[in-house]
């Protein structure tokens, strides 16, 4: 799925991942406030060539992803 058809919750997860960053260089906290202040249209052009899975996220693992196997 792209980006856009993420949950909330899934939503959530990218925007720490992003805030924080990879690594101490790759973070955006000078940026921003915190995780819940930088846009989803941030987030939707960061990881657009991105297709992700439930499984991709900690808080729907396991979940089912209407994906056949």
């Amino acid at each position: 799925m792209k980006v856009t058809e993420l949950s909330q919750g899934q939503l959530s997860e990218l925007k720490m991942n992003y805030y924080y960053g990879e690594d101490e260089d790759d973070g955006h906290e000078a940026e921003y406030a915190c995780p819940d202040d930088v846009p989803n249209e941030v987030i939707f052009k960061h990881y657009a060539d991105i297709d992700f899975v439930n499984d991709d996220f900690g808080c729907s693992q396991g979940d089912d992803d209407g994906e056949e196997d």
